[in-house]
């Protein structure tokens, strides 16, 4: 035969589904004629047909290279590339063809397909509308349009879309399925139910109405009939996947979360690269407190659908949980390239920004989500009050403190982070009012079928306390509470340590591990399961060191893990939470006058609140002041303050005594390149030269940083936010310090430190004394020196140096609240009396 007449009788076989056939003898024919275009294109078409698209593609990418003009070819290109999942290129393939042929409707609706697929909804819906122009009747392409105006959220336009189908065919099962689903979407799940069951003509029969049945029986928590669903479509088709995952959504709902993961393999057995079924198995994972598991699942899921708005958006907060923050950051630009005004990934990308200490960067974010959601902007504007003190941008600072405080005023208070409260003027009143209200929004405890009862005391032979931290790791609250924790009398208490943050394997992490008699990282578990492990662990004091601060698990401690709840060390006021029963204080601290301002009892120690480890030496060697930055003389004033602490207040003061010092210069925290570059503008606006504003170094550790102390000459602290940890290394390494005593805790710390070290002559009454005080001392060499030596002879014997003391005195409270509690009495405010010093001591 010749080819002309080979190719008509491969066409025939072809036709009539001897595809054996006709593949040879289109192989014939391109062996005779390799460049035969339509033989390249038909045998092409058979190997997509058998689902050898790789085969298929090359070889019709072949036909459309020989004939560039063959827009037939070029729309099965197309076609074949997006079951390739080339989506870009398979749009591509779709242009070539309708350059060639732009009436072609199927090639427009498969247009519609591809980027569909590719997440590009609204181009997506243009080239249905297209399509529909050319032919308005077309089925698909109405199905189509009104799948995509469903993923635009246009729920009006989608409904129109199938109503117009179901009126050119009333038999159409595929469009009364989805206008049950479009129903069930719009917040009907009955009338879904009702469609599926009066309109669709043969129920009993498809397995895509018994699915959406059940996604609408699910919807209406009628959970075990919508089980009964999902089986039934399971029966008349195995391998149906949206099935199996609906099922175990099903699953999860009901909470048998074991289960639903067996129904989640099975679905990722039939697909294993099926999107819900990845991200609602991370979901349950989740929730069996796997959160590693889980993470893996969301990966795969995102991994799978690189523009999967939903799995990138809601893999942030997992990211976070594991402190994952630049990818969590990564995360959120990926979500938002698909969805720029999505608000919920706007609100977490500035969250992000701000655990990555990019201040600025979420200043910007934040301005963002107040431009796509102005309605949230009150609940927002705390936060952005915070970010601007931190990067000490005071522009406008007096206005936004006033518009902060009359939203917390009023009936219905604005959100306000009690935090933010203490680095600025406020009453013991307001600070009570916005704890009170941020207490209020603590999460409920999760539901639970049979919910344990709260902790009871259990009989022990020495009392068990948890210490419950994110901050077993680097940072102050680990450098103050290690001795303590390894002080105990282990004779009377057992120590638990009950970790919220993760490892960061330094030195202080080892040694606070090695301090307690058991210790427990539960970053991964849930707020229950954590709780659940207390009350286990039968603790009797769970001690709360974190307070209204970052990453604390206040719903841990609503759910009651234990007996007696303490406030103590973290966070500098009243928790003002109904769960927590006492607030370790001091006589100075809280005086008897400021008692209303705190809704926890009062326990009061006899010195300063604040233990001192007093094992963390400085490193012998002394640093160079021109090593530091430091000019070779001078008086140097010594600030090594968080800058959110900073007011224009202080540092007017700040520089008023640089002004009348010569050759002082002011050595501050570095690490906030914005910061710096805000205080250097406010210095010089205030007359002074910005280059006598120093910025301290980053040290390699704790030992070298304490070491630079002897560097300085004055310690100036700040007000309403004292100095607490950095007020603690100060007078350890023996450089003199002054506060101004004010009416809060966080404004009292540094005069309870100062108290207990035996120099309250260090507390000023106000600003103008404070700075009367450190003009006298600069400009008083005798002075100072005076109260250096004092420092010197004296520090060891002083209350606050002696930690056997101060743990005595805390073990007495400890001790106390048991026995109260014991003896079936509620919690009462107490003072501990000084103990006597033991003999030999």
């Amino acid at each position: 035969m010749s080819t002309q007449q080979t190719m008509q009788y491969a066409m025939r076989c072809h036709q009539r589904g001897r595809l054996a056939e006709a593949e040879r003898l289109y192989r014939d024919v391109i062996r005779t004629e390799p460049q035969h275009c339509d033989a390249l294109h038909l045998l092409g078409l058979i190997r997509i047909d058998q689902r050898d698209y790789q085969t298929g593609v090359r070889l019709i990418e072949s036909a459309v290279a020989v004939n560039p003009r063959f827009a037939k070819a070029h729309f099965n290109l197309g076609v074949a590339l997006t079951k390739l999942e080339r989506y870009d290129d398979a749009v591509a393939s779709f242009d070539h063809a309708l350059r060639l042929t732009p009436e072609h409707v199927e090639s427009w609706n498969a247009r519609g397909n591809a980027l569909i697929k590719a997440e590009r909804v609204a181009e997506a819906k243009e080239a249905y509308d297209r399509a529909l122009t050319l032919r308005p009747e077309h089925a698909g392409a109405l199905l189509n349009r009104a799948a995509a105006f469903v993923r635009l959220e246009k729920l009006e336009e989608a409904q129109a879309d199938l109503d117009r189908l179901l009126a050119l065919d009333p038999n159409h099962v595929e469009a009364h399925i989805r206008r049950a689903s479009l129903a069930a979407k719009r917040g009907d799940p009955l009338d879904a139910y009702q469609r599926l069951e009066c309109e669709t003509p043969d129920l009993s029969q498809s397995a895509e109405a018994w699915c959406v049945r059940g996604s609408a029986l699910a919807q209406l928590r009628c959970y075990e009939e919508a089980l009964e669903a999902y089986d039934r479509a399971l029966e008349l088709r195995s391998d149906y996947v949206d099935a199996s995952a609906g099922r175990g959504g099903v699953l999860s709902m009901l909470r048998r979360f074991e289960e639903a993961l067996l129904e989640y393999d099975r679905a990722l057995r039939i697909d294993p690269d099926h999107v819900e079924a990845l991200y609602n198995r991370g979901l349950a994972l989740g929730e069996l407190d796997r959160l590693e598991e889980a993470l893996e699942y969301f990966e795969r899921a995102v991994a799978n659908k690189p523009r999967y708005l939903r799995g990138l958006a809601n893999l942030v907060p997992v990211l976070a949980r594991f402190r994952h923050f630049p990818q969590a950051l990564e995360c959120c630009d990926r979500a938002l390239e698909i969805e720029p005004k999505h608000a919920q990934t706007l609100i977490w990308r500035a969250d992000m920004l701000v655990k990555l200490r990019r201040f600025d960067d979420a200043l910007a974010a934040y301005d963002t989500v107040l431009e796509v959601e102005p309605a949230g902007a009150d609940s927002w504007f705390s936060l952005y009050l915070y970010l601007r003190k931190n990067i000490c941008d005071w522009n406008g600072l007096d206005a936004m403190i006033a518009r902060l405080r009359a939203g917390f005023t009023g009936p219905d208070p604005a959100p306000v982070a009690p935090l933010l409260l203490m680095s600025f003027d406020s009453t013991l009143e307001e600070k009570l009012n916005v704890a009170r209200h941020f207490a209020s929004t603590t999460p409920a405890p999760p539901s639970r079928k049979e919910r344990p009862p709260e902790a009871t005391f259990k009989p022990h032979e020495r009392i068990r306390i948890a210490y419950i931290s994110a901050n077993f790791n680097r940072h102050p609250v680990a450098y103050t509470l290690a001795e303590l924790m390894e002080r105990h009398d282990r004779s009377k208490f057992d120590v638990i340590g009950i970790s919220l943050g993760g490892d960061d394997r330094s030195d202080i992490r080892a040694r606070i591990v090695s301090a307690c008699t058991s210790f427990h990282d539960v970053n991964a578990l849930s707020d229950e399961a954590a709780a659940d492990l207390l009350r286990e662990l039968e603790v009797d004091i769970a001690i709360d060191l974190m307070g209204h601060t970052e990453d604390s698990r206040r719903g841990m401690l609503a759910l009651r893990c234990a007996p007696l709840q303490v406030n103590y060390l973290g966070f500098p006021g009243t928790s003002a939470e109904p769960y927590m029963d006492y607030l370790i204080a001091d006589q100075y601290l809280i005086p008897s006058e400021h008692r209303e301002g705190y809704t926890e009892r009062l326990v009061r120690l006899p010195h300063s609140y604040m233990p001192i480890d007093t094992k963390w030496g400085a490193s012998e060697h002394t640093p160079t002041r021109q090593s530091e930055g430091l000019p070779e003389q001078g008086f140097v004033f010594c600030a090594f303050t968080t800058h959110y602490k900073i007011t224009p207040a202080v540092f007017d003061v700040w520089m008023r005594l640089l002004s009348q010092i010569e050759s002082s210069v002011l050595w501050l925290q570095g690490a906030n390149e914005v910061a710096e570059r805000n205080l250097e503008a406010f210095a010089a606006e205030r007359g002074v030269d910005p280059s006598r504003l120093i910025f301290a170094i980053r040290t390699p550790g704790i030992a070298e940083h304490l070491a630079r102390h002897r560097l300085a000459d004055l310690y100036l602290d700040t007000t309403p936010y004292n100095a607490h940890s950095t007020a603690r290394d100060a007078l350890w390494m023996g450089l003199p310090l002054l506060t101004i005593e004010g009416s809060s805790f966080a404004s009292r710390v540094a005069g309870s430190i100062l108290t207990a070290a035996g120099l309250p002559q260090l507390v000023a009454a106000d600003l103008d004394a404070y700075e009367s005080m450190a003009l006298r001392l600069a400009r008083d060499p005798q002075a100072l020196a005076d109260l250096k030596r004092h420092l010197a002879e004296t520090r060891l014997a002083q209350p606050l140096f002696d930690m056997d003391l101060y743990r005595r005195h805390i073990e007495v409270a400890f001790t106390r609240m048991v026995e109260r509690a014991r003896r079936g009495e509620p919690p009462a405010d107490f003072d501990i009396a000084a103990l006597a010093q033991p003999p030999g001591d």
